[in-house]
């Protein structure tokens, strides 16, 4: 199986992900690994809709798998799609509420992502990192409040 899931990382990696999904095809037993690479590998080659479509029937969704999907509609700016995938999440971390937050400052949608960075439940130097070193001017008036209220 390692060897399988190592080869679809790599037909991934080369951007030949049609060979990588005939791998994952081809395994007998499928852990979460092999389908999250397979996800990821989707998601790093813009194909956000075959990613989805694995995603929905893959039988375990991990916390890795959720966040992966969030930030890969995050992406194709999606944010609809991000948003509903993130309420729908039944254990939210740190990645989740940052990958959420970066969606909503992309979308120019600053006093949504300001509302969630403040429901984090535990901000940390991650998040308050990632805020901060967004590029997009709205997301850098996010980012110094974020720094405001860090000093707080």
């Amino acid at each position: 199986m390692v060897t399988l899931t190592k080869t679809i990382l790599d037909y991934s990696l080369k951007g030949e992900v049609d060979h990588a999904r005939k791998a994952f095809d081809q395994m007998g037993h499928r852990d979460s690994v092999s389908w999250n690479v397979m996800i990821k590998g989707y998601i790093e080659n813009y194909r956000i809709g075959d990613a989805r479509l694995l995603f929905d029937v893959m039988p375990k969704k991990s916390p890795f798998s959720r966040n992966s999907m969030i930030l890969g509609y995050t992406k194709e700016r999606k944010t609809h799609i991000a948003l509903k995938l993130f309420i729908v999440m039944p254990c939210k971390n740190v990645v989740s509420w940052t990958a959420i937050v970066i969606a909503l400052c992309q979308d120019s949608r600053i006093e949504d992502a300001w509302r969630m960075f403040r429901e984090i439940s535990k901000p940390n130097s991650i998040s308050f990192q990632v805020d901060t070193s967004h590029k997009n001017s709205t997301c850098l008036e996010l980012g110094k409040l974020v720094y405001f209220y860090q000093q707080c």
